[in-house]
């Protein structure tokens, strides 16, 4: 079949006319998602002058059982993050959490994850965060945290060398529970959360 010049000349015309964008296009609308901010608790124990710590251990020990099943029932599934002399102290990833350790020295250690800084850290958390010392950890998350689980030892320790900051009029006590000493737990305490705001 031949086509004459005329016929191809429409032939072409109507190609293009229907392969011709359109001249006005609907404006597009660019939805912007904000990034939330992760939810950051601090879980910590002191005594009467807010010491956490002296040689690398807790100041009682292993003499507040208790505190430690309240540690792990409130951890357990979620992820915690804690300084290097923290783990160390500890000796081991805890079980059923995700554990990540901020230093930046190498680490081998299973089931450990590392981070260089704390921002780093709360990007790796696949859980709930849990930020559990030490004292320089503390002092970084703080400003970043919304909610404090304390215990409150009621007992002072003159060897205390490692303090938990003050807490600001920004915060509020939401919830106390005292608990006084028994044949298993050596001192009086009480669980005490803080909400800021």
């Amino acid at each position: 079949m031949c086509f004459n010049f005329e016929t191809m000349r429409s032939v072409i015309r109507l190609i293009t006319l229907s392969v011709k964008p359109r001249r006005w296009a609907a404006p597009t609308t660019v939805t912007m998602v904000a990034m939330s901010t992760p939810d950051i608790t601090i879980i910590v124990a002191y005594d009467l002058s807010r010491g956490i710590g002296a040689a690398n251990d807790l100041l009682w020990q292993r003499d507040l059982p208790t505190d430690m099943r309240h540690f792990r029932d409130i951890t357990t599934g979620n992820s915690i993050i804690m300084g290097r002399n923290t783990f160390e102290s500890i000796g081991r990833a805890l079980p059923g959490r995700q554990n990540i350790v901020v230093t930046h020295r190498p680490l081998e250690s299973i089931g450990i994850e590392t981070a260089p800084d704390l921002q780093s850290a709360y990007a790796l958390a696949t859980g709930r965060i849990y930020v559990i010392g030490g004292g320089s950890i503390y002092e970084q998350a703080l400003p970043d945290a919304n909610t404090v689980f304390a215990t409150e030892v009621s007992a002072t320790f003159p060897q205390a060398t490692v303090f938990f900051p003050e807490l600001d009029s920004g915060w509020r006590e939401t919830s106390r529970q005292h608990h006084p000493k028994s044949d298993t737990d050596k001192y009086d305490f009480d669980f005490v959360e803080y909400k800021r705001g």
